[in-house]
């Protein structure tokens, strides 16, 4: 992925704010932790093209929705990258959960589906 597809994903991002940016604009984590600090700060300059592409996905998918795993394997997103993406689109009201279904271990994980407030601008 070159820098002009980054910008790309962040122009195509719904930009509608149903409540706050979580976490006051920074993303989560581990109190105490360097480390996770650290982690959680290399994710800012591509965070927004993450959502971006995860929006897009499940407006592809409808009603139908995706679960994590389901968004990991078709966006070949690392677990930690999906559920966090996700978690922010949820507080944010991007998206909703409806109901479960298996994932690839066959445990049941949450289905997501893209709030009607979401739509991708590429897709109106």
């Amino acid at each position: 992925m070159t820098d002009h597809d980054d910008d790309q994903n962040e122009m195509d991002l719904p930009t509608v704010h149903i409540a706050p940016e979580p976490y006051r604009g920074k993303p989560p984590f581990v109190r105490n932790s360097q480390t996770s600090r650290a982690a959680a700060m290399s994710k800012i300059p591509t965070a927004r093209g993450d959502r971006a592409r995860i929006a897009r996905f499940l407006h592809e998918c409808g009603d139908h929705g995706a679960n994590c795993w389901e968004v990991e394997q078709a966006l070949d997103m690392l677990h930690q990258t999906a559920s966090a993406a996700l978690r922010g689109m949820e507080l944010r009201g991007l998206v909703v959960k409806m109901g479960k279904r298996p994932t690839g271990t066959g445990r049941k994980g949450y289905v997501y589906v893209l709030s009607s407030l979401a739509v991708p601008r590429d897709a109106r």
